[in-house]
């Protein structure tokens, strides 16, 4: 009897919707800890695994459950930095669904934005990518404040979109203020305040307004220099943009030498720069075709198509 007793106990337990829902939340808790951590190494497919093993669960929750939005969203951004875009992009759209339902949770449905706005604009659908970053931005600026580095981060997000469709007009003050809240948020000789600058100038670089873009440049590679040393791969990109600012004004020697610093700064990383070095490799054989130094540029351009034959592979 007493052992039938403790069995018939244990059947309650097991039947019991608070222990079942206490199960639940630990499995789905456990899976989404497990992606975090893979996603933090880089092991995208292995924190893929994770995420879905966590929306799985998920759908046990009672409808509206803020628990299968979030395991959605980790899920669609983990697919997207894959590039498997078309499965990431209606998985973000239910995510941002489901978030906007949960109280609290505006700061994830902005992260659905970005991240769907980031899928949009890689594939050059730029208006719908200034929509989605627009409406992150105004949910960031509600949670967070106006000066929050995630406000930065969209702020060129969406400056970038608008370039992108040649609407100077309107990227300008967006990058603007994305130099202007890193800035506030992060301090004047902050990485990020380099890399904002870096993008102003490419912009004025774009807009021909040379006399803007040239102060920017020198201070992102002064702040570069300063925060990770003269020879970080990360100076070789703002050089990089020093010589296509001066190549466009016909500055030859000044456009060669920074372009061959550049060139030299970033194959000490080609893994973690080699969009970089290619398009500085393409600029700098422009260059030399413009001086009428072809067999010099004829490598440089084979070069940078092997490395982008090489990115784009599986």
């Amino acid at each position: 009897m007493r052992r039938l007793g403790a069995c018939c106990v244990w059947m309650t337990l097991v039947a019991s919707p608070a222990w079942a829902a206490e199960r639940g939340e630990t499995a789905w808790q456990k899976q989404m800890d497990l992606g975090d951590a893979a996603w933090e190494k880089e092991s995208l497919s292995e924190a893929e695994h994770a995420y879905r093993s966590a929306e799985t669960i998920a759908r046990r929750f009672p409808p509206g459950d803020a628990r299968q939005g979030e395991a959605m969203l980790r899920l669609g951004q983990t697919l997207a930095d894959e590039g498997k875009a078309e499965e990431a992009e209606p998985l973000l759209r239910r995510a941002a669904a489901a978030l906007e339902k949960s109280p609290g949770r505006d700061r994830d449905v902005a992260e659905a934005y970005v991240a769907e706005g980031d899928l949009a604009h890689d594939g050059e659908r730029y208006g719908d990518a200034a929509r989605f970053f627009f409406r992150a931005l105004l949910l960031q600026e509600r949670v967070l404040g106006e000066n929050d580095p995630e406000v930065g981060r969209t702020l060129l997000r969406l400056a970038d979109a608008y370039h992108d469709q040649d609407d100077f007009e309107q990227a300008e003050p967006f990058y603007r203020r994305s130099v202007a809240v890193y800035e506030k948020a992060m301090g004047a000789g902050h990485e990020e305040v380099a890399w904002a600058n870096l993008d102003l100038g490419r912009f004025l670089t774009d807009a021909q307004r040379y006399g803007e873009a040239e102060p920017c440049l020198t201070r992102a590679q002064k702040i570069l220099e300063s925060a990770l040393g003269p020879a970080d791969p990360s100076v070789g990109v703002v050089l990089a943009a020093e010589g296509r600012l001066y190549h466009d004004q016909q500055r030859a020697k000044e456009a060669e030498r920074s372009f061959r610093l550049a060139v030299k700064l970033l194959e000490k990383a080609p893994r973690r720069g080699g969009m970089e070095l290619a398009d500085a490799l393409t600029d700098y054989a422009e260059l030399l075709r413009d001086l009428d130094r072809d067999p010099e540029a004829d490598p440089l351009e084979a070069r940078a198509n092997a490395l982008r034959d090489g990115e784009t592979q599986p």
